[in-house]
């Protein structure tokens, strides 16, 4: 049975901010879900963030915290047991105007910033933003630099949903990666493709997924229902406690969303109706 890593970026969601007393609230109850990996944005306020995840790193147990090339290392001290992320725009236009940056230029910030990276954590992820609208070319030597430079697995974006679930497959396959159980997927839902994109991948061998409650991702309850009914026919599974997955994510929506007084409905009325496993 191969386990798939899940890997929660609600807090990076780009439609809401969360106060800091949410934030650990969120972190706790996906935490206590199972989910592996919980990602953190990029820092805004340097004392506060650094603060947070001081406090984070004494309540979590099972998941590890993943946080962007930056300020945010520094609050980890000696200590490596976290991911430490390289997010970095492939496509022509996230090259161009966002990054500012020449395609050469943009394999040798990766090549660099990688090698620095090893010395802060022992989990290094290369996020290659908006992947599906780069050039195949270009892409294939992103993702070679970066497993030539020992990262521990690479996320393929699609975030403009720019493609369906057989397209990105396709893109992986024409792009030559070796190994697809070192790369991760991350769809975003524009077009309300995410899961069967993120369900597509694991199916063929990704053993990382990036998902959101409330989010523009792939959902992260829609994803795990999926791996709960279909977990034995593909032989993949993950740690999540699929018994505690709707009480989990109405808390969460709760916390989202405090003046709504109804709690939110689901097919399934309660967790007791889920078989644990």
């Amino acid at each position: 049975m191969r386990k798939i890593t899940i890997i929660d970026s609600t807090l990076c969601r780009n439609d809401k901010e969360f106060t800091f007393k949410e934030k650990l609230e969120i972190e706790k109850q996906l935490d206590r879900l199972g989910v592996d990996v919980i990602e953190l944005p990029q820092l805004q306020d340097e004392k506060v963030d650094l603060l947070f995840v001081k406090t984070l790193l004494g309540l979590l147990g099972h998941a590890k915290l993943s946080v962007p090339f930056g300020k945010l290392k520094d609050a980890f001290g000696d200590r490596k047991d976290y991911v430490l992320r390289l997010e970095v725009p492939v496509s022509t236009l996230g090259m161009e105007y966002l990054f500012h940056k020449k395609p050469q230029d943009v394999l040798s910030y990766i090549k660099t910033s990688i090698e620095e990276m090893k010395s802060y954590a022992e989990t290094i992820e290369l996020c290659a933003i908006d992947a599906t609208r780069a050039d195949k070319n270009f892409l294939k030597e992103v993702v070679s630099e970066a497993f030539s430079k020992e990262v521990s697995f690479v996320t393929i974006c699609d975030s403009a949903s720019s493609v369906l679930p057989d397209e990105y497959l396709n893109l992986t396959e024409k792009t030559a990666f070796e190994n697809k159980s070192n790369l991760a997927v991350c769809a975003y839902n524009k077009i309300n493709t995410a899961n069967a994109i993120s369900a597509m991948a694991v199916k063929n061998g990704f053993n990382f997924v990036k998902t959101q409650i409330n989010g523009e991702i792939t959902p992260l309850t829609e994803f795990c229902e999926f791996l709960r009914e279909n977990g034995n026919k593909y032989l993949i599974d993950s740690n999540i406690e699929y018994s505690k997955l709707y009480k989990t994510v109405n808390n969460i929506s709760q916390i989202d969303s405090p003046r709504q007084n109804d709690k939110i409905k689901f097919d399934i009325k309660d967790d007791s109706q889920i078989e644990s496993k």
